[in-house]
């Protein structure tokens, strides 16, 4: 286990650009998301499509591609 987490560290993570996401919610919302399934699916959701759409228009403007209006 430790010489494939070595080989990812040296080999794939030090070569693959990342970017890491965080979402912060306010205190009454985590706490309404703590207790209720759907809401908590709707904020993840969300959060995720906007990410997503971030990508989107991110890798378009970087190939060239024209930008559509639903991104």
């Amino acid at each position: 286990m430790s010489e494939t987490a070595a080989h990812l560290v040296d080999q794939v993570v030090s070569v693959v650009p990342m970017r890491q996401w965080v979402l912060t919610v306010p205190h009454p919302l985590r706490y309404l998301m703590s207790y209720d399934k759907e809401l908590c699916s709707r904020v993840v959701t969300e959060h995720v499509r906007s990410v997503f759409g971030w990508l989107r228009r991110k890798a378009k403007a970087e190939l060239g591609l024209r930008l559509s209006r639903a991104c």
